[in-house]
Order: structure tokens, then sequence, then C-alpha cells
């Protein structure tokens, strides 16, 4: 089976070291990311058929996956001096703030 990308997220209080370690040492599973920036959040490559093991895991409050992996989008599509990249699978959400001056980027997660 094919594996595929979930972003997993650690109930509070769960030392996220020992959930890799322990998870990875599966072979259906694989370490994608660690996302140092959100506390909690790891992106993990699992096997189809292990989705609903890891969904069930004491450790996790939540998994999302993705049925493909998304192509990052390109603002603008021609290349300018100003180029910003988002990835739809990004937890962080971007809110653009246009004005005759300048431009206004706020990121949310």
């Amino acid at each position: 089976m094919a594996k595929i990308i979930t972003d997993v997220l650690l109930k509070d209080g769960v030392d996220e070291t020992t959930f890799i370690n322990d998870v990875t040492s599966n072979d259906e599973v694989d370490l994608k990311d660690r996302v140092t920036s959100l506390n909690n959040m790891v992106v993990l490559s699992v096997e189809e058929n292990y989705l609903d093991t890891l969904k069930s895991h004491s450790s996790v409050l939540n998994a999302e996956f993705f049925e493909n992996d998304p192509a990052p989008v390109t603002y603008p599509s021609i290349p300018s001096t100003y180029t910003l990249s988002i990835c739809s699978m990004s937890p962080v959400k971007t809110i653009f703030v246009f004005s005759p001056t300048r431009v206004i980027i706020v990121f949310i997660s």
C-alpha cells in the first residue's frame, strides 16, 4: 500500500521524541517533518492500513491526512521581485491586506 502524508497533533504533555521513536519503530510509519515552530505537531508518512491505529494511539489528539500531495501555490505566477509560495497543507493561514502604499501579510495559525 502507499504511504500517506499525515499531520499529527499530539496531546498536551506528550513527549514528542518518545512518540516519534515509538511510532517510527513500526515499518509502516516514517517521520517526514518535526514541525519545530508548532508545539505538539509532527508530520508522518503512514501506510494507509495503519491510519486507524495511529489515530487511536493514546498520545494522538488529532491526525489529518491528505489523499495526494498538493503542489505549492505561487503568487504571482510570473516571476517578479516579490514572490510568495504557500503550501496548501501548511497549518498557517495567510491573509493579504492591500493598500495603496504597502502590502501587509498576516499569518494566523
